[in-house]
């Protein structure tokens, strides 16, 4: 320590000249970095000819530019460390990209801009939304979702299925852009912060307040679309002016600088959230702004006033578009009518779409129902439980209310390091069950740890990567306490369960203490404990707390029987097993040209014409009664026919009842029946599954809907439509209450056709203005810019 003080003190003199002379270099550095910072100036010169022939001078392109690459809804610049232009309020944003204009323009360009946008789109399909590293669920694309569904069906759409830059890519890439300015990056931030707080189990996301959540990175319009398509649009309001100048239209100095002004003092207002701003505070940003553009005050007036030139040339088209009040009031008149019904449809889970789902319903039926007769009208009694059970074990099932939490043992491996899985490999009798499971690594002949690590490390990557994720979960297996750990922080989720055929887990279920009931049964205590910790199959581990149950077996519903798969199999093996029998009936329809049998996956549909042939018949038999009649093709579309009329004789049963008795009418579906929280929800009868829904509709005569058209207008009020079938073919019938033409003035459908009719008008003008871009060849991308003195 003394020797260290006694070396600075006999050459502190030469440690005082050494930093002398970094402080001098430094000043001399630093005090010259503004000079270096500050925008460069441009050895102006023209480029070519505007419209109307004049120069396109190099350095008015670029103040343009400048001005236009950011707007003050650029507000995560500042978190960067750079300043929007809060004097802009979104030119390109608003009057090109939001108009449609920006597309037109691009359009008739994009051989010039291809090269850049294509460089930016491989950037861009790089980009990853932001998603909670503990809790998915918390994402942006579950926020668009929600919020701007819009918004996550085009991004997924650019990401996984756009290939190439073209003029679509870009329009879509436009609407992304567009969609952000409705939702933008800050509001997103927050709302997923809240979410984040929302839940006390979650662990913040320490990044997320910094993130950046801007869609592909991207700050503004220069990172979405490059600096040429900036130039372009400079380029593009520089001659707009001019074509507005021809036309008459003028804008002074002094009212270009007050609208300037004027934006500038409503981004204060946002940025500082107060109504009241200062002289001085106004006078200190329009100061600023100027810096950071390297504009003076009289370049940055003169290229607003292009701007505004440029927009009262298109807003002026826009605006005298003319609406006459009475063509919207017939119009409406027309297209408003409303009429109030009263729709019956059968449940979605007895849409029968096609003959498959046919034959399943059938099949159902045949194994529920008491003394199945022939015929079409599904029935209302059924078999006793355990006549059920012992003709179709798979259709009777108990029920269980759970809590669950899963993870899988690959998950856990992932936190296994290096060092344990080699150690773990190292181990001869692990070292021999990795021989076994891999044999190429069995011919490496090891005997020893230094041998076993030798031969491991001469493997090929892959087959090395292979044995060590097999290593880590194998060393994840006998170490229980790492999966309890793990499945303690896992969230323990709500969850239905119902097994048809006692198995191992049902059992424990059925025996377990329920959560939080004090038991003293050991078999109780034991089945509790064992589903603390449970595995089926050695890859996933669960842990169960038991809420509710009902040991009572009961019998699905053929909506649940479907839902869960259960009628896939059985059906496929009902068919295969009359495969034998059926084929003896038409051998020709069944045999090979070698006369071999076809096999059953190529004949099962004629299989089930021939099992269910009766079934047809009955169809065809009902549906003549009542005058519908039948189609020639009947028999090769089986899946058009026979599934959309298999229910039409149960519909006109209920239509005929439900006019006679209302909602108190069997026919009718009733309300759900209570269920309290924690337990699980009353078993529904199983003769409810037939019953209709009730559903209150209003129709507009200019709406489309699968249901009714403008012939329902042509019914006296309270009236009954009889059965009807819609374009998909779903069954339904309804009365009509009452029909209303509405009466107003029709301003909000008259605004929204002003709108649309301006908008047609300036894409026309934009059209025009094009065409002379490029006659007179006054948009100038191609030139050489000059180097920066």
């Amino acid at each position: 320590m003394f020797k260290m003080l006694d070396f600075l003190r006999r050459y502190q003199r030469y440690f005082f000249i050494v930093i002398a002379i970094v402080i001098v270099i430094s000043f001399s550095f630093f005090g010259t970095q503004a000079t270096l910072n500050a925008p460069q100036k441009i050895k102006d010169r023209p480029i070519g000819q505007a419209v109307d022939g004049s120069k396109i001078m190099e350095r008015k392109v670029g103040q343009m530019s400048r001005f236009l690459s950011t707007d003050r809804s650029d507000f995560s610049l500042v978190e960067r460390g750079a300043m929007p232009n809060y004097f802009n309020d979104g030119v390109i944003r608003k009057d090109l990209l939001g108009t449609g204009v920006g597309i037109l323009l691009v359009n008739a360009y994009f051989n010039d801009l291809k090269k850049e946008l294509e460089e930016r789109m491989i950037r861009h399909k790089e980009f990853r939304p932001y998603c909670h590293p503990t809790a998915p669920f918390i994402s942006a694309q579950n926020l668009w979702a929600q919020v701007l569904p819009a918004q996550k069906t085009n991004l997924e759409r650019f990401l996984n299925e756009v290939e190439e830059m073209n003029p679509d890519t870009f329009a879509l890439l436009v609407d992304l852009y567009l969609g952000e300015s409705a939702f933008p990056p800050s509001t997103l931030r927050e709302y997923l912060m809240f979410q984040q707080k929302h839940y006390d189990w979650i662990e913040e996301d320490p990044s997320l307040a910094r993130a950046n959540l801007n869609l592909f990175q991207c700050r503004h319009v220069q990172d979405w679309f490059g600096s040429r398509f900036v130039e372009l649009s400079a380029q593009f309001i520089i001659n707009a002016a001019l074509i507005a100048k021809e036309r008459g239209y003028k804008v002074s100095y002094e009212e270009a600088r007050v609208d300037l002004i004027r934006h500038g003092y409503e981004s204060l207002q946002a940025v500082m959230r107060k109504m009241e701003i200062s002289e001085e505070e106004i006078a200190n940003l329009w100061k600023q702004q100027l810096h950071v553009l390297g504009m003076s005050e009289k370049e940055a007036v003169e290229a607003w006033q292009q701007v505004m030139l440029f927009r009262r040339l298109f807003k002026d088209v826009g605006g005298a578009v003319f609406v006459d009040p009475h063509v919207y009031q017939t119009f409406y008149s027309f297209a408003s009518k409303t009429a109030d019904a009263d729709l019956y449809h059968l449940p979605k889970e007895l849409e029968i779409k096609d003959f498959c789902a046919l034959m399943k319903l059938e099949f159902y039926l045949d194994q529920v129902a008491k003394n199945r007769e022939a015929g079409v009208m599904l029935p209302q009694n059924f078999d006793e439980i355990a006549v059920i059970k012992k003709r179709c074990p798979e259709l009777v099932e108990k029920r269980f209310l759970v809590e669950i939490a899963e993870v899988s043992i690959g998950e856990i491996a992932l936190s296994v390091s290096l060092k344990e899985t080699w150690e773990w490999q190292l181990e001869k009798e692990n070292y021999e069950l990795l021989e076994k499971e891999f044999p190429k690594l069995a011919v490496k002949n090891g005997t020893d740890e230094e041998s076993y690590f030798a031969a491991l490390e001469s493997l090929e990557p892959e087959l090395r990567n292979q044995i060590d994720t097999f290593s880590r979960k194998a060393l994840v297996r006998t170490h229980p306490k790492w999966i309890e750990n793990a499945l303690d922080q896992k969230h323990m989720t709500l969850r239905k369960l119902s097994f048809s055929k006692e198995e191992e887990l049902s059992h424990l279920l059925s025996v377990a203490a329920l959560k939080g009931e004090l038991e003293v049964n050991p078999e109780a205590l034991e089945a509790r404990r064992k589903l603390e910790l449970y595995t089926a199959d050695g890859e996933v581990y669960c842990r169960f707390h038991v809420l509710d149950r009902d040991l009572n077996e009961t019998v699905l519903s053929f909506a649940e029987a479907e839902e869960r798969g259960i009628l896939d199999s059985l059906l496929e093996a009902h068919l295969e097993e009359a495969y034998p029998t059926e084929r003896k009936k038409n051998p020709p329809l069944f045999k090979t040209e070698g006369g071999e049998w076809k096999p059953f996956p190529e004949v099962r549909t004629d299989v089930g014409r021939y099992v269910y042939a009766d079934l047809l018949k009955n169809i065809e038999a009902a549906v003549v009664k009542l005058r519908v009649q039948l189609p020639g093709d009947r028999y090769e579309d089986l899946d058009g026919f026979y599934p959309h009329y298999r229910l039409f004789s149960h519909m006109y049963t209920a239509e005929r009842e439900i006019r006679r008795l209302g909602d108190e009418s069997l026919f009718l579906k009733g309300k759900a029946l209570p269920s309290e929280e924690g337990r699980l929800p009353n078993k529904e009868p199983l003769d409810t599954q037939w019953a209709l829904i009730k559903e209150n509709k209003v129709f507009k005569n200019h709406e489309k809907s699968p249901w009714f058209d403008s012939e329902i207008f042509a019914m006296v009020e309270q009236s009954w439509s009889g059965v009807k079938a819609s374009e998909r073919g779903d069954l339904f019938f309804f009365q009509l209450k009452e029909k209303a033409v509405p009466s107003g003035n029709f301003e909000t459908e008259m605004e929204q056709g002003q709108a649309i009719l301006s908008k047609e008008a300036e894409c026309s003008l934009m059209a025009e203005v094009v065409d002379r871009l490029k006659q007179t060849e006054a948009i100038h991308l191609s030139y050489d810019r000059a180097q920066r003195s």
